[in-house]
């Protein structure tokens, strides 16, 4: 027998042995126990707020927050490369429209904040509008997650 044919007569043997092997548990959804029993391990789950401040004047440089609060048992992973992307209505000025983890005021498993500055050229209600990209952890698995984020901000 050729030592190719033995080591495959090897490892049949060997999961002849040990059976199968078993799918690894899905980190979300339903997944059955040894005993049978569904247990649920839902989705990740997080808060995400776009605040902004009271009416700023025109011309104005005003600050925004967006800030992720996971929800318990979830956690911010912070080997996670995130990222907010931004944009506006005409009338409104982002010199910084997109931000990453070195740009966030706070990042770690509790919180995940940026700080947006803006400015309103022109008077009436402005869009903001975007997605924060970030990634949620539990004992189980994490999973990576993309929020839209909208604010509207009015001047004059």
């Amino acid at each position: 027998m050729s030592s190719h044919a033995a080591r495959l007569v090897a490892a049949l043997t060997l999961v002849a042995a040990c059976g199968a092997p078993s799918a690894p548990k899905s980190p979300f959804g339903k997944d059955k126990d040894k005993a049978g029993a569904t247990e649920e391990v839902g989705d990740p789950q997080a808060r995400v707020t776009f605040d902004m401040p009271s009416k700023p004047d025109r011309g104005d440089v005003a600050t925004a927050t967006v800030t992720v609060t996971p929800q318990s048992p979830w956690h911010i992973n912070v080997d996670f490369p995130v990222k907010l992307q931004l944009s506006s209505s005409s009338g409104v000025t982002l010199p910084s429209p997109t931000q990453a983890k070195v740009d966030a005021r706070r990042y770690d498993g509790d919180a995940l904040v940026f700080e947006v500055q803006y400015r309103v050229d022109t008077c009436g209600d402005h869009e903001i509008t975007g997605n924060v990209d970030f990634a949620l952890c539990r004992d189980e698995a994490c999973a990576p997650v993309t929020e839209p984020v909208s604010a509207t901000v009015g001047v004059c």
